[in-house]
């Protein structure tokens, strides 16, 4: 998604010297579309914008091509505004030979501002609505193109250029296209109006008993059969034994932020997240503090099963995972980044030195994990906000901290102690009070929700994938290729599976095209 275009106009007024490099950065890469407004971005704003400051965009380029294929962009850029009825004198020096490379900095970014004011003072209902024709008129020639010995399939038609097109003003629907054309559909023309419900594969360990006396053969053959099918030599799903794994983690975590006191170092640390470049600092970061407040069992598990992923690059191969328990915290996503990230707010703005925060705007602050927590069904009690706003009305003066240093210094007068002090911060009294309070509403909530929670993030992640899958098979009439599953589906694996795409194509139902080869980890 390249969406520098739309933000080119205010880019333009307010960073004049950098306003295309910044636009050029204004790009995401995504797998799945399912906002209205990111469709919205794609099919209609990103080709209007592009057609209107083609100019600007086609001089910052320079000189890279030919004079006569220059002369032939400028004449098909002078014909696109024509129709779009805006004046023709908007392009001025912007035209092939109107003088531009005569103009300094400063005279570029003028002509740049005067092409946005007419644009700007042209009357936008009529240019929207002409290139609306425009790009009706590519669709009809791209068809009529393929269309030589009748109405050709969708997917030969509906080029990347077209797609945009038939999203912006047919919701998506060939049919609609169709219709529009006044054309049948091809015979061999498959409709999908609906993707297929994702069919998870996840949990069938704890039905052996049930299936073996139903069909009168042992439970251990059943349990066979299932390890067979899920590829491992357990009954037990990967899935299932990643997420039985995660209360007794997060039983640990839980416990390390109720038992913090004053004068212990902070827990920034407990939790392994995206910090690579932080050192042990006066602020209170502790590289890997999780080895030393998680109960030994819990480290062993946690390394062994999140221990290996895959690359995108390269979904055939398994290889070592330096920071299991990372990928681990991902995997519980939005629930320990609010829990861990509040418990740290209280010990930052009680001990120091600092804090990003205070107590009273948390639930601002922690805005996006808390709207994830509630869009999974799993929210935060808003009484938790209440009574830390309450809270931190009751915690002491700010106190300032200081370190001190003496230094003996033997002069001719005898010896000199020098001491020197520095400031690192405030403290307030009253941390064990809000650490009690936090604490109280994170097993208020994990009792709750975290069993909830922890099954809704698997089955998210892997119906994600699963839909992602038909949604390719939809469009290109055949499954993808490994490569192209892993571009959806790395991330699910990882968090999951250990890396082992062929153990997600089973979890979801899906026959793999070729199982990942696995490389025993680095010792």
């Amino acid at each position: 998604m390249k969406a520098g275009a739309v933000n080119l106009p205010y880019l333009l007024r307010e960073h004049r010297a950098h306003a295309l490099t910044l636009a050029a950065d204004d790009t995401a890469r995504l797998t799945a579309v399912e906002g209205w407004d990111t469709v919205l971005l794609w099919a209609l704003l990103v080709p209007l914008f592009e057609t209107l400051l083609e100019p600007v965009r086609l001089r910052a380029a320079g000189e890279i091509f030919p004079r006569t294929e220059q002369q032939r962009f400028w004449t098909a850029i002078e014909e696109r505004y024509r129709l779009l009825g805006i004046d023709e004198g908007a392009l001025g020096a912007f035209r092939f030979g109107g003088g531009w490379h005569q103009l300094d900095r400063t005279g570029q970014q003028q002509t740049r501002l005067g092409l946005l004011d007419t644009l700007a003072s042209a009357d936008l209902v009529q240019l929207v609505a002409r290139h609306r024709i425009q790009r009706l008129q590519g669709l009809m020639a791209g068809f009529a193109k393929k269309a030589k010995t009748g109405t050709a399939l969708a997917r030969r038609v509906l080029t990347k250029e077209l797609q945009p097109t038939v999203s912006a003003y047919f919701g998506g629907d060939w049919l609609a296209v169709l219709d529009y054309l006044q054309a049948p559909p091809h015979r061999d023309e498959e409709i999908i109006t609906a993707l297929p419900e994702p069919r998870l594969y996840v949990g069938m360990a704890a039905q052996t008993a049930g299936i073996a006396a139903e069909a009168d053969i042992a439970e251990d053959e059943v349990q066979a059969m299932l390890a067979a099918f899920l590829g491992g030599g357990s009954s037990v799903s990967p899935v299932e034994e990643r997420a039985a794994a995660l209360p007794d983690w997060w039983a640990g975590f839980d416990q390390a932020h109720a038992v913090q006191l004053r004068g212990m170092p902070s827990l920034w640390g407990q939790v392994d997240q995206d910090l690579m470049s932080l050192s042990r600092t006066e602020q209170g970061f502790t590289p890997q503090w999780y080895r030393q407040r998680l109960p030994a069992d819990v480290l062993e598990r946690v390394g062994r099963l999140w221990e290996s992923v895959t690359l995108q690059r390269y979904p055939g191969s398994i290889v070592s995972n330096p920071r299991p328990h990372q990928t681990m915290a991902e995997a519980l996503g939005p629930a320990v980044e609010f829990w861990h990230g509040v418990g740290l707010t209280a010990w930052f703005v009680c001990e120091g030195p600092y804090s990003r925060t205070t107590l009273d705007r948390v639930d601002r602050y922690y805005s996006k994990p808390l709207a994830a927590l509630r869009a999974a069904g799993c929210p935060v009690d808003a009484a938790l906000f209440r009574e830390l706003r309450a809270a931190e009305q009751l915690l002491g003066p700010e106190e300032e901290t200081t370190a001190s240093e003496d230094s003996t210094v033997d002069t001719s007068y005898g010896q000199v102690t020098i001491t020197s002090s520095m400031s690192h911060g405030t403290r307030r009294e009253g941390f064990q009070q809000v650490r009690d309070l936090i604490t109280r509403h994170r097993r208020a909530w994990a009792e709750q929700h975290l069993g909830a929670y922890l099954k809704h993030r698997w089955r998210s992640e892997l119906e994600d994938v699963a839909r992602d899958h038909h949604r390719f098979v939809a469009a290109k009439g055949r499954p993808p290729t490994l490569t192209q599953f892993a571009r959806f589906a790395t991330t699910a694996a990882n968090h999951w599976t250990g890396g082992e795409l062929g153990a997600l194509y089973t979890a979801i139902g899906e026959p793999a095209p070729s199982q990942g080869t696995a490389y025993p980890p680095a010792g």
